[in-house]
């Protein structure tokens, strides 16, 4: 049996594990993530990936869809009966949480779904680099 030593050990490679992942190695640690489905991601495959408005591959795309507008769209879905401060840091935080995730191997397809007349954007993760799965493709070379 192989025998593997790091600072620290995540389990379960969802979006909180990995992200627990990139932080700590950012910060120098050496970390090793376990995961036991056959890839990583967890739950969050089944919410279309992250979410990115005014992101670099949202612009590439020349999908016009604003922070403001976004931001409408959530609060007037959800009847204003979230936190209205928390879902404006999570929209203004999203494209640069892409730029992160891409700056450490994340790679994304973008993906566009229609509702009525709205435009939702969300990217989703091709493959990884990190996760010896990479294609060596740039993102803007993905076929939308």
């Amino acid at each position: 049996m192989q025998q593997l030593k790091a600072d620290i050990i995540i389990v379960s490679a969802g979006t909180a594990g990995l992200t627990a992942a990139v932080t700590a190695a950012e910060g120098g640690a050496s970390v090793i993530a376990f995961e036991k489905a056959n890839h990583t991601g967890g739950t969050a495959i089944r919410g279309n990936g992250p979410f990115g408005v005014e992101s670099r591959l949202q612009k590439l795309r020349q999908y016009t869809l604003t922070k403001e507008d976004a931001f409408k769209i959530y609060m007037d879905f959800t009847q204003w009966t979230v936190n209205a401060r928390l879902v404006k840091a999570f929209i203004d935080k999203s494209a640069d949480t892409l730029d992160w995730l891409e700056k450490w191997g994340g790679v994304f397809r973008y993906r566009v779904s229609r509702t009525g007349n709205e435009l939702y954007v969300a990217h989703r993760q091709r493959k990884s680099p990190a996760s010896g799965a990479g294609s060596g493709r740039r993102n803007d070379e993905y076929p939308g």
